[in-house]
């Protein structure tokens, strides 16, 4: 049993932890516009109801 196996195992590992966050961070930033938005309709309906 050689050891490159388990070095090239621990970097798709890192990989995919490194691909995990990047997803984790694009879903965070796209709740955050969602909300963003969401806030600005609700300011935008009040002034037209107001």
């Amino acid at each position: 049993m050689t050891k490159q196996p388990f070095k090239r195992s621990i970097r798709q590992i890192k990989a995919s932890a490194e691909a995990v966050k990047a997803v984790g961070k694009a879903m965070c930033w796209l709740a955050a516009g969602v909300v963003a938005i969401i806030e600005a309709l609700q300011i935008i309906i009040q002034r037209c109801l107001s």
